[in-house]
C-alpha cells in the first residue's frame, strides 16, 4: 500500500501512525517516528532518521521485526 497523495493524501497517510513498521524502496525498513499533514519522520534500521513530505513519500507496511541494537565496540587507545 502506497501512501502517495492522489488528491486524497490526508486520508491515505492516516493509515500510518507512530511506531508503525514500514519499508521504503531506497532506505529499507524502518519505524515511523512522527506523522502530520506536512512531514513524516522515519527512523530507518540502517540509514538513520529521514524526513519526507507526507504527500510524496511512498511507503509499504513491513512485518520485519525491529533489529537488536548493536553495542558499539570500545577500543582502547594504543600507547
Amino acid at each position: 500500500m502506497y501512501s502517495r497523495c492522489d488528491g486524497e493524501g490526508e486520508r491515505s497517510m492516516r493509515s500510518f501512525r507512530k511506531d508503525d513498521r514500514v519499508s521504503h524502496t531506497r532506505f529499507g525498513p524502518g519505524v515511523v517516528i512522527a506523522v502530520d499533514a506536512r512531514y513524516t519522520l522515519i527512523a530507518f534500521d540502517e540509514e538513520g532518521v529521514r524526513k519526507f513530505l507526507t504527500t510524496l513519500v511512498q511507503l509499504e507496511r513491513s512485518e520485519l521485526p525491529i533489529p537488536a541494537k548493536r553495542t558499539p565496540v570500545r577500543r582502547r587507545a594504543v600507547r
